[in-house]
């Protein structure tokens, strides 16, 4: 009877712990278009490799966040709060936040 109550026990905390920890990151639902190329459902960083105004329509239920440099890397150049649109100069990648 004692293992079954320490079994019992020890599944309920584990159980408790895994609703405690945070949960991993999750694709954004919708789809963002960037420079005419459009992601469904998008997550992480996306990078222009075309330097141009970077054109940015986010239709997602997350913001965007806008950077100079490759790879997400610089100071960022704006938010992009989501369904909203808007260009940018001098950007070259986007980060599903």
């Amino acid at each position: 009877m004692q293992r079954i109550t320490t079994t019992i026990g020890a599944l309920a905390a584990a159980g408790m712990l895994a609703f405690a920890l945070p949960s991993t990151a999750h694709a954004a639902i919708g789809w963002m278009t960037i420079n005419g190329r459009t992601f469904m459902d998008p997550s992480g960083c996306h990078t222009e490799t075309v330097f141009q105004p970077l054109n940015v329509n986010n239709r997602t239920d997350r913001r965007a966040i806008i950077f100079p440099l490759p790879d997400c890397n610089g100071e960022l150049v704006a938010v992009l709060p989501k369904d909203s649109a808007d260009s940018y100069y001098g950007a070259t990648s986007v980060l599903i936040d």
